[in-house]
């Protein structure tokens, strides 16, 4: 777990969840007013089977992604079964999840999706289940398509929990059109929402 014996303490009282109890009407209000905050948003589809946005998936995280055009946004509250330790959400989870921001922000504002090359993570103080934790990132490079530099970072209120920064390679055709069989009827939304976003020609 890559988070030092100096930063397990207690969040403050105003980065904790409201109720940690599933679908609880604070719980629900909470999620709410998360998403109120964020600019306004497209909603993305998400994919059948992938361990982070496979909708599918039992044993994955079910993130949900939306874009206001720049940036690839997620609300994600993590639950005990994804705890390392002492009340505090495993370090490998957490770079799952900003992984995953990175990836999209490729395939949908890179027009691409793509491969983690290279990450670097910081994790600056510990996130605890029922926690609400957004999560942005978006790209900072695009080498013509093919290689991609990004960030992404993971907020619980005005505390950052964690940020990222990234080099991702372009998956070659014939794994984009599998990974967009993944998609299933919703792979031509998309499409249509990385159509509207990428720069005309």
């Amino acid at each position: 777990m890559p988070v030092a014996a100096s930063q397990l303490k207690r969040l403050p009282k105003e980065a904790d969840c409201l109720s940690p109890r599933p679908f609880s009407l604070k719980f629900q209000f909470t999620v709410a007013a998360a998403l109120a905050n964020l600019p306004a948003m497209q909603p993305l589809p998400q994919t059948q089977s992938c361990f982070a946005c496979g909708k599918n998936n039992p044993h994955g995280l079910n993130l949900a992604f939306h874009t206001d055009g720049s940036q690839i946004i997620t609300v994600w509250t993590p639950t005990p079964r994804h705890i390392g330790f002492a009340d505090i959400i495993h370090g490998g989870i957490i770079a799952a999840v900003l992984d995953e921001i990175m990836a999209w922000a490729c395939g949908i504002l890179g027009g691409r999706f793509a491969v983690s090359v290279d990450i670097s993570i910081r994790y600056l103080h510990p996130l605890r289940p029922g926690d609400i934790a957004k999560g942005i990132g978006s790209i900072k490079e695009n080498r013509r398509g093919k290689i991609f530099k990004t960030y992404a970072y993971l907020r619980v209120a005005d505390i950052e929990i964690a940020s990222a920064a990234g080099t991702y390679l372009a998956v070659k055709s014939a794994t984009e059109e599998k990974l967009l069989a993944d998609f299933g009827s919703e792979a031509s939304l998309l499409q249509e929402c990385r159509a509207t976003l990428q720069p005309k020609r």
